[in-house]
């Protein structure tokens, strides 16, 4: 999904939004505030990364651009993907999904330049999403129910299976695994086949306010109480076994199971190391006053 505050695309290169809407991309060694920096847009307030030469931008003005490195003035060569744009996931450079604010969502197709580009409607009343392929897409709406939804795209809604209902948020790890947090913020491991009533799930832990799954063994887990664990299976006790990575934790992102970039309560960005266990870990500090306010 788009990015507000910050992304990783190794352990050396980091594209971060400071203050308000100035998006970087930030290099090391990191240590010296702020480090080494390229800026790339002064409107973002939402950002993702293909690599450090293409980066899908949303203005402040709900507009889209697809922008062209080298960085060297603001804002950098660029083309428009669409307008009044809520939430995105690029694909590739060519793909990209596109949610309206009228909660309509879009599989669109460049060249880009034109708005709107080429594109298929996917669903309607859409809360969030996330494509696994161009041919399959979850998809949980406004009543909180998740779906898998199959190309081709063009009807709405499309072909669809539907996986679970009272759903807060969710991260499909394949087309046949999803974590899910529910209202309850139980975080579980969902597994298909899907369609034939609640699917079979795994519980991994409770009062889980954000996650990221590295794989269905390993997840990143951020308690209700702001602390940051690396959680392993078996799953099924709660908690599971797990090393705790930091505390007073406001976002994060894994590089790799023992890599991981922690934005504290305090607007600091952090590179920390593994091995986990104790809270900090070894760190070196990215920069400030990180994100939106």
């Amino acid at each position: 999904m788009d990015s507000d505050a910050f992304q990783g695309l190794s352990d050396h290169e980091v594209f971060v939004r400071s203050g308000f809407k100035d998006l970087w991309l930030e290099f090391s060694p990191f240590g010296n505030i702020p480090p080494a920096r390229t800026k790339v847009d002064a409107t973002a307030v939402g950002f993702y990364a293909l690599s450090n030469n293409r980066v899908f931008v949303l203005g402040e003005d709900r507009n889209l651009w697809l922008e062209f490195g080298p960085f060297r003035s603001v804002p950098p060569s660029r083309q428009q993907v669409d307008a009044k744009v809520q939430r995105f996931q690029p694909l590739s450079a060519s793909e990209v999904l596109v949610l309206g604010f009228n909660d309509v969502l879009w599989l669109e197709y460049g060249p880009f330049g034109n708005v709107p580009p080429r594109r298929a409607a996917v669903d309607m009343n859409v809360r969030t999403f996330q494509a696994v392929s161009d041919t399959e897409i979850f998809v949980l709406d406004n009543d909180r129910s998740l779906w898998l939804e199959f190309a081709p795209f063009g009807s709405i809604p499309s072909r669809r299976t539907q996986i679970d209902t009272g759903v807060e948020a969710f991260q499909a790890i394949a087309d046949t695994q999803v974590f899910v947090v529910r209202r309850d913020r139980y975080l579980l491991l969902e597994s298909g086949p899907f369609g034939q009533g609640l699917p079979p799930r795994t519980q991994v832990d409770a009062d889980v306010l954000l996650f990221k799954a590295l794989s269905n063994k390993q997840v990143l887990v951020l308690g209700m109480d702001r602390k940051l664990w690396l959680e392993f299976a078996p799953f099924g006790r709660i908690p599971p076994s797990r090393k705790q990575i930091d505390a007073n934790v406001l976002k994060f992102q894994p590089l790799s199971e023992s890599q991981v970039l922690v934005l504290g309560t305090d607007r600091k960005l952090w590179l920390e190391s593994g091995a986990f266990g104790n809270a900090p870990p070894p760190r070196k500090q990215v920069d400030e006053n990180v994100g939106p306010y």
